[in-house]
């Protein structure tokens, strides 16, 4: 294709301007780095260049011998005798081959006449024709690099050590690297996210490969997982356990099982032979397997401590929750009050030896109390009609309300037998026949009786009878019907607990059932022992039952429950059955 004439040329001002604008780029610094990279590791096995600047220079050091003849051990070079033996210590000598004069060689490049120098004879020649020089026929050598010739010559043997740094210095020297390296790595990856990120992924997907193919890391891994696999099982026991023995007995032997392969990895570690192998582990990766290990069992360990912490935790909240449970019981237990002791001599108010309206001679029980919440106390006065069969409707009281023209009329009444407490002919108002006041009161009492008791009686006991007891009658103690005619003088002394000092025989046990669990006790393995203080009355029945100690969720109630069901001969004193306290446990164990 031809020039035509009326084709436009750009002026040569015009490319010259052009050229002085165009900057020529200057190299990668990437690029100048990754060249010097590969150079390091290229030459960074050459003993010659080990001491070059362009190279990071090893931290090494030679130490000189010493060689005992006697023993055959070797010592520092600051020995001059054996340690051993006493004998004199010799420095390993280094015999160095004889090195025999080789010809330098000078080239020297002209255009004209090149000539080659030696240390022999040589003859003059034409300038266009090269020098060769006349050497003597020898053997050719094994070609030796310049860079390992200096360090070929010496037969000596030295020990060189490391210089071993700390754990932090080489984890901040290994984070520095990453640094720099991503450092690097950066403008690459602004130039190509995605091809940097794949790449990138695909390298560390090799090296992962390559380090699953390693027998001794899958080892590794999968006695890892089955540690956690094993913790975990053993958690789940202990939550889905009904005994308290069972996740004693599997911590015990876990943390004794732990505590021996500690003790067997400590002592590998720290042997005489720090080369030997540990669990299947190469010789050199020794001690990293036994920190890794290490760590594993602090890991279990801590997880074991918060679970146990967390148990912990849940049984002093069970335990508040119980106390507060127990004092909710306490409060709704109708535990009667202990009664004072009654005077001695026959009971009622009557002239006699009797018990009461029965024939058979016995002897009579029970009691009564009130009173209207008033602060004086209760006043004199008599006691009203006593009946055993007529409900009591009217309760006495020292200032009855007047009716005008009643309709129908009720006399106040007591619980009482009619042959103890005969009817008092006095003009005097109701009140507590022991009092000494004057002054009309129904004393401090509740219940709408007189005294200082509960009820619709009159004394400090608690019912609708009269003096200290309970349930009615007179005599003291829990109620009972006497016979054998009037009887008067007191409040009879063997209707009175006693102690188990005081009674002839104490009361002797024919069966006493035991209690049985409740399921939220079971299921929060509550264990311990309810204690109960109760009396076994001349009656053959336990009553006055009192917690001393309890326990949640149940178990106190049915401690109580089955204490009731006690069968027993009641105690006796100068031949009369009597009451007696005793003290109850109830022992409540899972296994």
């Amino acid at each position: 294709m031809g020039v035509e004439p009326d084709n436009e040329f750009a002026s040569d001002d015009e490319l010259k301007s052009l050229l002085e604008r165009w900057v020529v780029p200057g190299p990668s610094r990437v690029l100048d780095k990754r060249i010097a990279t590969s150079f390091q590791q290229e030459f960074s096995g050459a003993d010659g260049l080990s001491q070059s600047v362009l190279l990071p220079q090893r931290r090494e050091e030679v130490v000189l011998m010493k060689f005992c003849t006697r023993c055959e051990e070797e010592f520092a070079d600051k020995f001059s005798f054996c340690p051993v033996d006493g004998s004199p210590l010799t420095t390993v000598e280094v015999k160095e081959p004889v090195r025999q004069d080789e010809p330098s060689w000078t080239v020297s490049h002209e255009e004209t006449s090149p000539t080659v120098e030696s240390n022999g004879s040589h003859r003059n020649q034409p300038s266009n024709q090269p020098i060769i020089p006349s050497v003597p026929p020898r053997p050719t050598p094994a070609p030796v690099f310049a860079a390992t010739s200096a360090l070929a010559l010496r037969d000596e043997y030295h020990l060189t050590f490391l210089d071993d740094a700390g754990l932090g210095s080489r984890l901040t020297h290994e984070l520095r690297d990453v640094a720099h390296e991503y450092e690097l790595t950066w403008p690459e990856f602004k130039r190509d996210p995605f091809g940097f990120t794949k790449r990138t992924f695909i390298g560390y997907g090799q090296m992962l490969r390559k380090v699953l193919a390693n027998k001794n890391v899958l080892m590794a891994i999968g006695g890892a997982v089955l540690a956690i696999v094993v913790l975990v099982g053993a958690v789940m026991l202990m939550e889905r356990s009904q005994s308290t023995k069972t996740p004693k007995v599997g911590l015990i032997g876990f943390s004794i099982l732990a505590a021996g392969l500690l003790v067997a990895l400590f002592s590998t570690w720290l042997g005489r032979d720090r080369g030997a192998a540990v669990m299947g582990a190469e010789p050199s990766d020794s001690r990293s397997v036994v920190i890794a290990m290490v760590a594993s069992f602090v890991f279990l360990f801590t997880i074991l401590g918060v679970i146990l912490g967390m148990d912990y935790r849940n049984r002093q909240q069970q335990q508040l929750l119980a106390q507060n449970e127990q004092e909710v019981v306490d409060q709704l237990l109708d535990i009667p009050d202990e009664q004072p002791t009654p005077e001695p001599g026959t009971a009622g108010l009557n002239k006699g030896n009797g018990g009461g309206s029965k024939p058979k001679p016995e002897r009579a029980a029970g009691g009564g109390g009130g009173g209207r919440e008033e602060a004086k106390p209760a006043s004199f006065g008599k006691p009203p009609q006593a009946s055993l069969d007529i409900p009591q409707v009217v309760a006495p009281d020292p200032k009855p309300p007047k009716i005008t023209n009643p309709s129908l009329p009720v006399a106040a009444t007591v619980v009482a037998d009619p042959m103890l407490v005969p009817p008092d002919a006095r003009v005097l108002p109701y009140g507590d026949y022991k009092s000494k006041s004057t002054d009309p009161s129904s004393g401090t009492g509740t219940g709408n009786g007189i005294g200082t008791g509960q009820g619709g009686g009159i004394g400090p006991g608690e019912g609708g009878g009269l003096g200290p007891g309970r349930g009615g009658n007179i005599g003291g103690g829990d109620r009972n019907d006497g016979g054998g005619g009037p009887g008067g003088g007191g409040g009879g002394d063997y209707s009175k607990i006693f102690t188990g000092k005081e009674v002839t025989s104490k009361a002797r046990l024919i069966s006493k059932p035991e209690p049985q669990y409740t399921e939220d006790a079971r299921r929060n393995q509550i264990v311990g022992t309810v204690v109960l203080k109760v009396v076994f009355s001349s009656s053959g029945t336990v009553t006055n039952i009192r917690t001393v100690s309890g326990l949640p969720y149940g178990l106190t109630e049915r401690a109580i429950a089955a204490a009731r069901l006690i069968k027993f001969v009641p105690a006796t004193k100068d031949g009369h059955q009597v009451s007696m306290w005793m003290q109850l446990e109830y022992n409540f164990n899972l296994y």
